[in-house]
């Protein structure tokens, strides 16, 4: 696996993505799992799966700068 040159563009990726198919570079938080998984919490989120790496690093990012 290559590394990362830092000098691609940007590319974003699907919710669900397997995080070793992509280019591993930049931030990436483990948040809420690192092994995809379902949720295993009695909730109305039971069952839902979560996703390779979790969530955060594959949803869209706002940042308010002030």
């Amino acid at each position: 696996m290559a590394a990362s040159t830092g000098n691609r563009p940007f590319k974003p990726v699907a919710y669900g993505a397997v995080f070793v198919d992509q280019d591993m570079s930049g931030w990436d938080e483990m948040f809420p799992t690192i092994n995809a998984c379902t949720y295993p919490a009695p909730s109305p989120y039971a069952g839902i799966t979560l996703p390779d790496h979790g969530e955060v690093w594959v949803l869209p990012w706002e940042h308010d700068q002030r």
